[in-house]
């Protein structure tokens, strides 16, 4: 099979992934596939471009119109019609807003729904975005796919060692250790874009981009709410967060911030765990950053010349515009483990949408008015494997 057979092939299988994404229908194998598909055939179409060049160059040297493979020319508007089966303006927008997204969202799967469109041409104006965090919660946890919709774990809940020395035939001292059954259930975040004119997205080439990584980014921030407080599964079960979960200890404030937190380091340590993260609000992070001793000079090195480390007695500092400033939260974050059923999926509907509320639904149709709504969503659920290695820190006396 040669190259153009090989496009052919492609072009057929994607119109059938199509169909089936219309008709809503397709599977999640399915829609990996068609993520697969639109690298397949980028690489098909670079060899048959290149061997359009070297046709080129043969034919100069030759003083012949032969060539390797077929036509000599560039790929025209024919191919570029085609290219509307394929994701790839969109699947390059995901690759571009990666950077800015944390944790699982970083492996994305896009769905085919509806009309689906060929790369753009750069145009139009800058697009310019709002302000960002830009550190994410989802970095300074664990995370890890799993396969099913719920699941369970046991966590740790006594520990008392009672080993000690034993003389001959004596018995041998019994120590307890307790476990408690957990269960974890998935919740779906998700969220979807206002109607946008399709003629938008022909006369601002950067506009896949810009959606990307604002529906990309409000998800993620969700996520991290979803840690610290706790939501909804998809079975309407409440599931708690960091600071809504029974058995977190609390550390009382201590004369001030730094002190706090210091506080909560050494309980810790007394009860052998070594720390690998500190959750501050960024509010919180500024009033320590500007400490000033009693002659009005800064606690901490370096300020104010240079950026203050952000780390605390050697302990990274993520800062989380979601916590609410006046708390933190202290411990060994790899204990917490975000599962999630399925990577942040973006998907386009160009035909129907509703809108409103659920209470008060607005049906639209987006083809006639040639229009088009985006939405995002991933699946996750919260183990908090063990509550002894976290603490919740009061900042304020």
């Amino acid at each position: 099979m040669d190259l153009q057979q090989q496009l052919a092939a492609l072009n057929t299988e994607a119109d059938g992934l199509l169909a089936k994404a219309e008709a809503g229908t397709i599977t999640g194998a399915e829609a990996d596939r068609a993520v697969a598909l639109v690298k397949e055939r980028q690489d098909v179409q670079a060899l048959i471009g290149r061997q359009a060049d070297a046709a080129k160059l043969l034919a100069g040297l030759s003083g012949t119109q032969d060539n390797l493979g077929g036509s000599a020319g560039p790929i025209g508007a024919g191919e570029a019609a085609k290219a509307q089966k394929f994701t790839g303006g969109l699947l390059k927008a995901l690759e571009d807003a990666a950077p800015m997204i944390g944790g699982p969202s970083v492996r994305k799967a896009l769905v085919p729904a509806g009309a689906v469109t060929a790369p753009f041409i750069d145009g139009g104006g800058p697009i310019i975005h709002d302000p960002g965090a830009a550190h994410h919660l989802l970095n300074a946890i664990a995370s890890r796919p799993v396969e099913t919709p719920s699941g369970s774990y046991l966590r740790q809940t006594v520990r008392e060692n009672n080993a000690a020395p034993v003389v001959n035939g004596a018995l041998k001292p019994v120590s307890r250790y307790e476990l408690q059954p957990v269960t974890w259930e998935i919740a779906t975040i998700a969220h979807v874009s206002e109607p946008l004119q399709l003629q938008w997205l022909q006369d601002y080439g950067n506009l896949e981009s810009f959606l990307a990584v604002e529906m990309s980014y409000g998800v993620d921030a969700a996520v991290s709410d979803f840690i610290l407080n706790g939501g909804v599964s998809e079975n309407g079960t409440e599931q708690p967060g960091i600071l809504t979960t029974t058995g977190v200890q609390q550390t009382a404030f201590r004369q001030n911030k730094l002190l706090s937190i210091r506080r909560a380091l050494g309980e810790l340590e007394k009860a052998g765990v070594a720390a690998t993260g500190i959750v501050l609000n960024p509010t919180d992070w500024e009033e320590i950053e500007t400490l000033l001793d009693a002659d009005g000079r800064f606690l901490l090195p370096q300020a104010p010349g240079q950026a203050v480390a952000r780390t605390l007695w050697n302990v990274p500092v993520t800062l989380v515009p979601g916590i609410p400033a006046g708390q933190a939260v202290v411990g060994d974050l790899t204990t917490i483990h975000l599962v999630y059923r399925n990577s942040l999926q973006l998907a386009w509907n160009p035909f129907h949408a509703t809108l409103g509320t659920t209470a008060a639904p607005a049906p639209t149709d987006l083809f006639r008015k040639n229009q088009t709504v985006m939405r995002a969503e991933i699946r996750v659920g919260l183990e908090l494997v063990s509550l002894k290695t976290l603490r919740v820190v009061d900042l304020t006396a």
